[in-house]
């Protein structure tokens, strides 16, 4: 089989929208792609280099990927940019951004499986034996994203995550994002979720979230359907996910909808003045509603 080989250079790039007054400088890009006889297990990529500026804000990243099955991969990335000003080097024609966006990233080591005897008939079972360590750290405040054709968009949009494994076993990986926001006209969702210990998947949330379904075609384009009333849900749960032997975390989440209705192009006659009121408590990873 053939070798396959490919690489892209790019040395003190320039990138602006029509001469925006914040363009996209000091663009340096060093890729390298390398396909042995076009065996995916003998994949190599290596990115040497990937970083701009955008006004005071940058963007850097190092990184490399070796085979498939199993992946080893290293990444270093960090980066610091305000949203707006990134938005107004590249202009896109269908959606706007804005915010001040942070992020570090270091990812380092193999994900890879392998097979395991379980039970009394030693029945072969697969499993993940490893996966990259990593450390990372991302926010976003006063976030924004609006699409063009729309009159309104999202907005007021943070949230502050963090997601690390330092021993490259499933047990220790965890991810939490915190103070999540995200805002359109007085339509909003806040709140908090974080998952440690990925073999047994231990959740802890607390989510509230409240609509005005008439608005979201102002932010969401919705036009095979027309939608009405109010909607509260709050959702708080904790303890353990195991959907295979029915354990559900500990939760109490209500779900109220008032005054709605739903009328398709298709079917001329809506369903109107919908009253939800939904319960779900449970204590003992049992539901109950």
């Amino acid at each position: 089989m053939p070798n396959l080989s490919l690489g892209l250079m790019v040395n003190n790039g320039f990138l602006a929208y029509k001469q925006s007054t914040n363009p996209l400088t000091d663009w340096n890009a060093k890729l390298r792609i390398d396909l042995p006889a076009l065996n995916p297990d003998s994949l190599q990529i290596d990115l040497k280099q990937f970083d701009f500026k955008v006004a005071s804000g940058y963007f850097n990243a190092q990184g490399n990927i070796a085979g498939l099955h199993p992946v080893t991969m290293h990444a270093n990335i960090k980066s610091d940019l305000d949203l707006g000003k990134l938005n107004e080097s590249l202009q896109f024609p269908d959606f706007s951004f804005g915010g001040k966006w942070n992020l570090y990233a270091k990812i380092d080591g193999t994900y890879a499986k392998a097979i395991r005897k379980v039970g009394l008939q030693k029945r072969e079972q697969e499993y993940i034996a490893s996966i990259p360590t990593f450390d990372i750290k991302n926010t976003l405040v006063d976030g924004k994203f609006k699409l063009a054709n729309l009159p309104q968009g999202l907005d007021k949009i943070a949230y502050r995550l963090e997601a690390k494994d330092p021993d490259g076993q499933l047990k220790s990986a965890s991810i939490a994002i915190h103070d999540i926001s995200v805002q359109a006209l007085n339509n909003y969702i806040k709140g908090f979720i974080s998952i440690t210990d990925f073999n047994k998947i231990a959740v802890n949330s607390d989510l509230k979230a409240s609509f005005n379904l008439a608005d979201i075609k102002n932010f969401y384009p919705i036009k095979q359907v027309e939608l009405a009333g109010l909607v509260d849900v709050n959702l708080m749960a904790k303890g353990y996910v195991d959907l295979k032997r029915n354990i559900f975390p500990e939760t109490n989440t209500s779900i109220v909808m008032k005054n709605g209705l739903i009328k398709s192009n298709d079917y001329p006659i809506p369903m109107e003045n919908i009253q939800v009121e939904a319960f779900v408590n449970s204590k003992k990873g049992s539901l109950r509603i």
